[in-house]
């Protein structure tokens, strides 16, 4: 993926060609952006607020077990409360820090006026230039920061930008605090023109700036540049001072336009020297400082959208990308199209092949067994589906049971019969209900392949009990003379046990119109 990093580093816009892949990101060229951008460009572009346009607030949540709903919610709502204007003029957008150690998660709050973003969306649509990402210059700064001191965790970086300069505060690998004021190196050369301008043409100030010692600098000769310089340096204690009243001394680092004057690092690290712990020199070639908020605005590309900043949402969001999400929605919809266009056309001419086979077997098998039912079905049409439809119709208008086979007897039968006894109901009636231990019905024989057997012979055991010896003579008398289920002509058992009686019956074989 290749992105370029664009800052407007007034008056220079600074362009940073970046190149990620698997194995990380490289640097393949900075320059000025109409020295690297032209419309054939097919990377992305990312492009940052100013620090000073920019509020930025800590805090820690606690998510409980709905993590995705409870974390969206929370943001939701501490989003909305980030700053005191109304919601509709300001956007906040928040970075993530998941601390595993205390169950919760940090979130970097970053809110910008919606007019900022619209102004500045508007200073890069003269260039002809519609950036992928807008993030924001101190997040930039941190990026670029841990790009070249992976192992880093806490620092103080100063940026030294030719019109505005901008302090931040890294604390575990994020940032904590920024700080931005205008007036960078370029006001400083201003100043030396005007100690110089009676010796000097203006464009020769850069190259004398970069020969001058401001640890050796003479301040009545050089009033003006000696005055701003004592400004800048007041201003960048400032915001060292504020950060470091709840840290711990920290190594500093400088970027932007550290060559412009000799030793000045050295000469702002004066003012603050006692709450750092050393100045961490950034890895050369120097002139890749000039680029670091470019290159690190290329950098938040990189990283997941949960950890960058991207102030492009809302209104905000690039007709570019609406276009190419357009585009790729119709690509799939085309893609579903023709799978599903695909399938159908494949389910029909599975669906006719298989109608075609059936319709086959359909005619080899009346060939052999009803040459006239052939004839019937396949004579006044060759459609396969209406073939099947008489075949199905033949088929329901001769499916009926054997006439020879009657069905077999059934369970709920003897059920029923117990139930609707008049005997019982009479001996219930008179105090003697007829109640019944235990029912067991046996399949003693079915009609099988092969064998004569032509009906089902089932055999009923019935053990009960009642109050009155008489009323179940009485009972026994009534399954001796039979009845619509009991069989007279097979053996009827009978025995007295301690507790009831048991009788012992062959059911009647079911007539067919028994459902």
């Amino acid at each position: 993926m290749h992105i370029l990093g664009i800052h407007w580093d007034q008056p220079h816009f600074r362009a940073a060609h970046v190149r990620s892949n698997r194995q990380g990101a490289e640097v393949i060229c900075m320059n000025d952006v109409k020295q690297l951008y032209n419309t054939n460009f097919r990377g992305k572009i990312a492009t940052g607020l100013s620090g000073k346009d920019l509020l930025i607030k800590n805090l820690s949540l606690k998510i409980g077990n709905h993590r995705h709903l409870d974390l969206e919610d929370a943001l939701r709502f501490r989003s909305e409360t980030s700053s005191y204007l109304p919601i509709s003029e300001v956007l906040a957008v928040s970075v993530l820090y998941e601390n595993k150690k205390n169950h919760t998660t940090d979130v970097t709050f970053i809110t910008a006026l919606r007019e900022i973003i619209r102004t500045h969306l508007q200073l890069y649509s003269t260039l002809d230039i519609t950036p992928d990402r807008v993030s924001a210059v101190p997040h930039a700064l941190l990026r670029y920061t841990l790009w070249k001191n992976p192992d880093l965790k806490h620092a103080f970086v100063v940026d030294l930008g030719s019109s505005e300069w901008t302090c931040i505060w890294i604390e575990n690998g994020r940032l904590k605090k920024s700080f931005s004021f205008s007036g960078g190196i370029e006001e400083l050369l201003g100043a030396l023109w005007e100690d110089r301008k009676k010796v000097l043409l203006q464009k020769e100030v850069e190259g004398v700036g970069k020969q001058i010692d401001l640890l050796q600098l003479k301040s009545h000769l050089n009033p003006h540049l000696s005055e701003k310089l004592q400004e800048k340096r007041k201003e960048v204690a400032k915001a060292i001072f504020s950060f470091a009243r709840q840290t711990e001394p920290c190594p500093v680092l400088f970027t932007g336009r550290t060559d412009s004057f000799v030793h000045i690092q050295e000469y702002l690290i004066e003012s603050f020297q006692e709450v750092i712990s050393d100045e961490r020199k950034i890895s050369p070639p120097i002139e890749e400082h000039k680029y670091a908020i470019s290159i690190g605005l290329a950098l938040e590309e990189t990283i997941p959208d949960r950890q960058s900043v991207q102030f492009l949402r809302d209104e905000f969001f690039p007709r570019k990308n609406w276009i190419k999400a357009g585009l790729f929605s119709l690509f799939l919809f085309t893609i579903s199209m023709l799978c599903s266009g695909s399938m159908l056309f494949w389910n029909q001419y599975s669906s006719q092949r298989r109608e075609q086979q059936i319709s086959s077997s359909i005619e080899q098998l009346l060939n052999r067994h009803d040459p006239s039912l052939k004839r019937e079905i396949f004579h006044e049409s060759s459609d396969p589906q209406q073939i099947i439809e008489k075949w199905v119709s033949a088929i329901e208008k001769n499916n009926k049971d054997d006439p020879i086979l009657l069905p077999p007897p059934r369970v709920s039968d003897v059920l029923h019969w117990i139930a609707h006894h008049p005997l019982l109901a009479t001996f219930k009636g008179l105090g003697d209900p007829f109640e019944w231990d235990e029912i067991k019905f046996h399949l003693i024989s079915a009609p099988k392949i092969g064998s004569g057997e032509k009906t089902y012979k089932a055999q009923v055991e019935l053990e009960f009990s009642m109050k009155n010896a008489i009323n179940a003579r009485k009972f026994h008398e009534a399954l001796l003379k039979g009845d619509d289920l009991v069989d007279p002509k097979e053996k009827i058992g009978w025995e007295v046990l301690p507790n009831g009686y048991k009788a012992t019956f062959i059911l009647k074989q079911r007539n067919r119109d028994v459902s």
